[in-house]
């Protein structure tokens, strides 16, 4: 997949030639960030944008004593925090190894903050940050849609032919791979933009059984619609939680490409607006 909807993150270092190096290497995949060299930018950058992920400095070495420098980046991680808690988040540093480890585990900056030596090479560097936000699920390819479910090819038909005039591209699987591990499968799902799952009537459907592991993964209540019977999935029924996630109850005995549903599809496909 070439055509990668547009990532934009926020990063500060009060010496940034190493991240604009980085961000050199990110361009093909259509990934950028801001980079400030000033702390109160950033808190005002982050009050009043929106971004996918943040690079931080660690330290800011206006005193540049080995071991002395002020922890910057810590601060401005914990003003971060406050308004986005689940952006990944790489704090990096050229004094990674004078880190203690159970210093580390300390800064409790959640499950999405990651600490990362400078040391790399700015090219090694950018690839890790290409496989982060991949599982993070924000390199995606535009305006894709991954199907799951039985449909038939006539229904296959006329979702592709439906979905076409606004330049969409969807994907069919009837379910899950199997022989896969989880972490590959996820990989696969999350370069789709979209999903629709569609379910059968009762508990033969192999994929009634993932549909919480699908919710699970990252920004799946942004981009997910599950068409169903109401009295197959009542723990899915609204108002519990239409709230959270772009939902769709098929009222209907069989499943039909209706124009509320490929309304509700090219919503998903909008750049989204929040993180």
């Amino acid at each position: 997949m070439t055509n990668y909807r547009s990532v934009v993150g926020i990063a500060w270092d009060d010496s940034p030639e190493y991240f604009e190096r980085v961000l050199l290497k990110l361009e093909s995949r259509n990934v950028s960030f801001a980079i400030t060299e000033s702390p109160d930018e950033f808190r005002r950058w982050i009050e009043h944008s929106n971004y996918r992920f943040a690079l931080l400095d660690i330290f800011h070495m206006d005193r540049p004593v080995r071991g002395q420098a002020r922890p910057e980046g810590l601060n401005l991680c914990v003003a971060l925090r406050q308004k986005h808690a689940e952006m990944p988040l790489i704090l990096a540093t050229d004094l990674y190894d004078t880190i203690d480890r159970k210093e580390q585990g300390k800064w409790n900056l959640g499950r999405s903050t990651y600490v990362w030596s400078k040391q790399l090479r700015p090219a090694w560097f950018a690839e890790d940050l290409v496989q982060l936000l991949e599982r993070h699920g924000l390199l995606i390819e535009s305006n894709s849609l991954l199907v799951l479910g039985m449909l038939s090819g006539d229904l296959r038909t006329q979702v592709e032919e439906r979905l076409r005039p606004h330049g969409i591209s969807a994907t069919f699987w009837d379910q899950l791979p199997k022989g896969k591990g989880w972490e590959e499968v996820l990989a696969d799902i999350q370069s789709y933009e979209s999903f629709l799952i569609v379910t059968r009537e009762g508990d033969r459907d192999p994929l009634a059984l993932d549909i919480g592991r699908l919710m699970s993964i990252p920004r799946s209540k942004e981009r997910l619609i599950v068409v169903c019977k109401e009295v197959e999935f009542p723990w899915l029924a609204p108002p519990r939680i239409e709230k959270d996630l772009r939902f769709a109850i098929a009222q209907d005995a069989h499943f039909t490409v209706s124009d509320e549903l490929i309304t509700r599809i090219r919503a998903l496909m909008k750049p989204h607006e929040h993180i």
